[in-house]
């Protein structure tokens, strides 16, 4: 992808292995409150907003309630993330793309909880920032925030994600993006948004970077 310096991912359904988990915990969190609606797995594939507030919203969860089931489901994704593997090739993909790109993650998923498993994954150095959901703004206004940072113009970076949202906040920031098919959303749902790519595999970065 030419002219691209800075590749910012998503955490959750491109480098973390973590479909099951989330559906899991944020339905514990769910019972916990007494909701009695639950998610089922194509509740969240086909979540246009890929949140859990938007995911508690989509299943009838009061508006005020929001809020806490998002810090509760965090809370409990942070206790546990020892139990959450990356995917099956990911960390050489970092250890190649970090020695000529800038690295970056935006996510909807808590700082914290990122930062440990680089840590434990030994790959907290390929990264030069880690925008989680506690940062302040939308994943559009964080990539506008990470060209700024790096003195780069939207073309100059692409994010990597595997939800609509991840590939519509590209487009609103003007950079360019990538989809992903081994994570949360099909590949038939990510082109309905129209991103630069779509890749099916993580070998495929070798052809793409």
């Amino acid at each position: 992808m030419k002219n691209v310096k800075l590749i910012a991912f998503d955490y959750d359904g491109v480098i973390a292995d973590s479909f099951d988990h989330n559906l899991e915990t944020v339905n514990k969190v769910l019972s916990d409150l007494g909701h009695n609606k639950l998610s089922t797995p194509d509740d969240i594939k086909n979540l246009q907003r890929m949140t859990f507030g938007q995911l508690g919203l989509d299943l009838g969860v009061p508006s005020h309630m929001v809020s806490h089931l998002e810090m509760k489901t965090a809370e409990e994704l942070i206790k546990t993330t020892h139990m959450v593997n990356m995917f099956n090739g990911i960390k050489e993909v970092f250890h190649t793309l970090a020695k000529e790109y800038k690295l970056a993650v935006i996510s909807n998923t808590i700082s914290h909880a990122i930062e440990q498993t680089f840590s434990r994954e030994e790959l907290s150095s390929y990264f030069t920032s880690i925008y989680g959901g506690d940062h302040e703004g939308s994943k559009a206004e964080k990539l506008q925030e990470l060209c700024k940072i790096n003195k780069l113009q939207p073309a100059e970076v692409c994010m990597v994600g595997d939800a609509l949202s991840d590939i519509t906040a590209a487009k609103e920031a003007g950079t360019k993006s990538i989809a992903v098919t081994w994570g949360f959303q099909s590949r038939e749902l990510l082109s309905k948004v129209d991103p630069d790519l779509i890749i099916d595999n993580i070998s495929d970065f070798k052809e793409i970077f």
